[in-house]
């Protein structure tokens, strides 16, 4: 059941100029909102909020997710985020759905579908930090999707990072989403037309992802998004970036310059210099050929024989580990193993996963794969030519 508040969609769009203004939120665990949604575990806090699992106590359908902010914050960013949602529901499934907003005496309040762990999360719990060839392309595809719908909505995320990349949970557990709007700004004229360039923009976005462009405060574009959507490919694989230790925007700038793509990419596979030299020819008012950069991804899928049914890096350990608890206890008439080896050569894992993988994901996950994607999978692909 959706149920909206009546907060206007069409909410100046200030673009947060300066998105300090947006004060924390201190909100406590166990704090009945509007007499409906209760808190209970605060999953994160941001720059422009604090995020909880909650309950609806009036359908009791399950957890949701809440994002409050102080309500006396100059500038409220949840109110500019449901605008986004708003022109994002229906038009992008990679969107989570937005249950309610609304407001109490001393904070904003929007009600949300809840997901699972983000991207970044996730990378760091795989060996060395990164994720094999077959993970890094099928999430990137669905990225990829993601970013194009809310450009096709007419906004740039301007935050494109892997903790703004969620998986779902359930029968959308293999789907990931595109989260945190409180960054983005809107790049289309009412009349459809492209809002005219401006001479300086202030930056925007998290210096390790963000483009050359963002650190030389010239105003961003759809090209932009997906810049650092390319620097998320290189860390995915490489399971770093060079300048992952360095904290100062301009010394990160000077790396990014002095690491051309032969440098970056050393050792990677070779369809991510086909990235670069598309993203590298586009200007402010290009639209980037998203099926082109898409078709890019497939041929390497293709390629290297991997479908759109393989296990995700973070679903083969629990896979493999379900299988040999199961074939522990076959052999001991019931008795659960105790600290038992279920380590499997790396090679077989991803293969020996997927025939265990049960499809109980919905059937739109594949979504515009090709038809040599949906075909049973050979092997998951290593992370260099």
């Amino acid at each position: 059941t959706r149920y909206i508040g009546d907060w206007s969609s069409d909410v100046c769009s200030s673009d947060l100029e300066d998105p300090n203004l947006a004060t924390l939120m201190v909100m406590e665990s166990g704090r009945v909102l509007k007499g409906r949604w209760k808190l209970e575990e605060k999953l994160g806090s941001g720059a422009f909020g604090d995020v909880f699992r909650a309950v609806d106590l009036v359908s009791m359908d399950g957890a949701i997710a809440v994002k409050v902010e102080k309500a006396s914050t100059k500038k409220p960013v949840l109110a500019y985020e449901v605008s986004v949602l708003k022109k994002l529901s229906g038009t992008c499934p990679q969107a989570c759905e937005l249950l309610f907003c609304g407001k109490t005496d001393d904070c904003n309040f929007v009600v949300m579908t809840l997901l699972g762990e983000n991207l970044s999360t996730l990378r760091k719990q795989q060996p060395e930090t990164k994720f094999s060839l077959a993970t890094t392309l099928l999430v990137c595809r669905q990225m990829l999707t993601a970013i194009r719908g809310v450009h096709q909505v007419g906004y740039l995320h301007r935050d494109i990072k892997p903790s703004n990349f969620v998986i779902g949970v359930g029968n959308k557990r293999r789907t990931v989403f595109i989260v945190d709007f409180g960054l983005a700004r809107r790049y289309l004229e009412p009349d459809g037309s492209i809002r005219a360039e401006r001479r300086k923009a202030g930056f925007r976005g998290t210096s390790r992802y963000a483009s050359l462009n963002a650190h030389t405060h010239k105003d961003m574009s759809r090209r932009d998004d997906l810049w650092s959507w390319y620097y998320l490919i290189v860390e995915f694989l490489r399971g770093k970036l060079p300048w992952r230790q360095l904290k100062d925007k301009d010394a990160i700038y000077d790396m990014k310059v002095s690491y051309g793509p032969s440098k970056l990419l050393e050792g990677l596979p070779s369809f991510l210099h086909s990235i670069y030299n598309s993203l590298q020819k586009l200007s402010y008012l290009d639209e980037p050929d998203y099926d082109a950069l898409m078709a890019i991804l497939d041929r390497e899928l293709i390629r290297r024989g991997i479908s759109s049914d393989c296990p995700y890096d973070w679903e083969v350990d629990a896979l493999m580990k379900v299988a040999a608890e199961t074939q522990w206890m076959a052999n001991n008439e019931g008795i659960m193993p105790n600290n038992k080896d279920c380590s499997e050569p790396t090679s077989n894992r991803h293969s020996s996963a997927c025939r265990m993988l049960v499809s109980e994901t919905d059937p739109r996950d594949q979504g515009d794969l090709p038809a040599e994607l949906k075909t049973s999978v050979k092997g998951g692909g290593s992370s260099s030519e």
